[in-house]
C-alpha cells in the first residue's frame, strides 16, 4: 500500500508518469523527452516508458511494440549505442494545437524538397544535463495550421 500511495504522489508532483494504455501521448513524449535529456541513458530506459521488449533491432535502430495505444510504431535510433532519437508514429488523431499546448511555441523547419513532410520543432529543456527537439511531421501537401494532424513525431537528443 505504502508504494501505491508513493507512486500516485510521484505521478501527481510530475516526477513521473505511467506510461501505458492509460498514459496520452502528451505523458509519452514527456516520459522520452526526460528519458533522452539525462546525462546517461540506455535503450532499455527508453523501452521502459515506450513499450514492451524490442520487437527487432538493426545496426543502428531498434523497433518497439507501443504499450499505449496512441502510437502505432516505435523506433529508437543510437550513436555508438546510445539512443539518440525515438520516432514515435502515431495511431491517434493528434493535432499540432495540441502539441503547442503542451510544449509552447514551435518554429517551422525548412523543407528541402517539395516532397518532404511539412515539420515544425518544439525545443524542451528538461533542466538535465541534455535538452530534447521534437519535430512534429506532417503529410507534404498539408498547410500547417493548429488544426492539422500529426503524423509522427520525432523527439532528438540534444
Amino acid at each position: 500500500m505504502c508504494a501505491t500511495i508513493l507512486l500516485i504522489l510521484l505521478t501527481l508532483l510530475g516526477v513521473m508518469n505511467l506510461s501505458g494504455e492509460n498514459a496520452t501521448m502528451i505523458d509519452t513524449v514527456n516520459d522520452v523527452c526526460r528519458v533522452l535529456s539525462a546525462e546517461t541513458v540506455t535503450i532499455d530506459d527508453v523501452v521502459a516508458v515506450t513499450g514492451h521488449s524490442p520487437t527487432s533491432s538493426g545496426i543502428h535502430s531498434t523497433s518497439v511494440q507501443p504499450n499505449n495505444n496512441s502510437f502505432s510504431r516505435i523506433v529508437i535510433e543510437t550513436q555508438s549505442d546510445v539512443p539518440s532519437s525515438v520516432t514515435l508514429t502515431l495511431a491517434d488523431d493528434y493535432t499540432l494545437g495540441s502539441l503547442q499546448d503542451a510544449f509552447g511555441d514551435y518554429q517551422t523547419v525548412p523543407r528541402v524538397r517539395p516532397s518532404d513532410s511539412a515539420r515544425v520543432a518544439f525545443s524542451v529543456d528538461t533542466g538535465d544535463a541534455f535538452t530534447c527537439t521534437i519535430f512534429a511531421n506532417f503529410d507534404p501537401l498539408t498547410e500547417v495550421s493548429d488544426d492539422t494532424h500529426i503524423d509522427s513525431l520525432l523527439i532528438r537528443r540534444d
